[in-house]
């Protein structure tokens, strides 16, 4: 990890079931997007150690990893291949997204304001639960 980042390799993360939710099943076999919260700690500092920090979060389905790449601009450290779940980068430590039911590999990486990114947080993998389980959620800690 870049030099001045917190570990913020924490990733908290909450399911909630769609019948919790209070969604809608199909019922024609396909796929309904369940609703997934992840929150992560803040780092102190961005990659190069600037301030403010910003987060991208990714996901990939299965057991993972998600994809990296060196980075083209700041160090040689690996970074995330591939769009984010978020549009541009977020300053909040919490995301909700939704996910088909099944197993998910999630990550988060901090960018300084002058667009560098840090290497990925430790990846949690999970499996989100399918509509009507009887399960109330999960709290994982990496």
């Amino acid at each position: 990890m870049a030099k001045g980042v917190k570990p913020f390799l924490k990733i908290w993360m909450v399911l909630w079931c769609c019948g919790l939710a209070g969604c809608a099943y199909k019922s024609l076999g396909s796929p309904s997007p369940q609703p997934v919260t992840l929150t992560w700690d803040a780092a102190d500092a961005g990659p190069n150690g600037s301030k403010p920090i910003r987060y991208n979060v990714y996901a990939v389905p299965g057991a993972g990893p998600i994809p990296t790449e060196p980075s083209k601009s700041c160090g040689a450290m690996p970074v995330a291949k591939g769009r984010p779940l978020n549009s541009e980068p977020i300053t909040a430590t919490t995301y909700i997204t939704s996910v088909a039911e099944g197993l998910w590999t999630f990550a988060v990486e901090a960018v300084s304001s002058d667009g560098c990114r840090s290497a990925l947080s430790s990846p949690i993998t999970v499996t989100v639960p399918i509509p009507g389980d009887s399960s109330t959620g999960a709290r994982l800690e990496p």
